[in-house]
């Protein structure tokens, strides 16, 4: 999945830093393993971060990721209104902090919400249990 995302990008790859490249080539390891796993599924993978500004910079260098792989990718933001946080549910991939997703934890119906993979960044906090509890799967990145 990366090499197919690294021809269909050509020259413009130079954009991201070795760091990035390697953090690119993690996620789209994980994801290509869960989209393998089950049918494409909204929500399939939830991208959990550290803070908003690594939200910001995960969302604006998976976008790039996704576009070329035909993957959506949906950026869940505190200020979202319900309309909003249930269609960035539907992409395949979500992105946003723990306050981000923890605010739903009890309107998945109301919502759409599926939680199939959650990829969190750093070690989860015991805050995180509760809401990594409703996942079938977690990986740590």
């Amino acid at each position: 999945m990366f090499n197919q995302w690294k021809r269909s990008r050509g020259d413009s790859e130079s954009s991201f830093s070795q760091e990035e490249l390697e953090q690119i080539e993690i996620f789209a390891a994980v994801v290509e393993v869960h989209l393998a796993a089950a049918c494409v599924t909204p929500g399939l993978v939830h991208m959990i971060t550290a803070g908003e500004q690594s939200a910001t910079a995960h969302f604006g260098y998976l976008s790039r990721l996704g576009s070329g792989l035909e993957i959506t990718v949906a950026r869940l933001s505190r200020d979202s209104s319900d309309t909003d946080r249930a269609k960035a549910y539907q992409a395949e991939v979500v992105v946003g902090t723990l306050d981000d997703f923890t605010a739903d934890v009890g309107r998945e119906s109301e919502l759409c919400i599926s939680r199939n993979t959650a990829m969190i960044e750093g070690e989860p906090t015991t805050i995180a249990s509760d809401l990594l509890s409703a996942y079938c799967s977690v990986v740590a990145t």
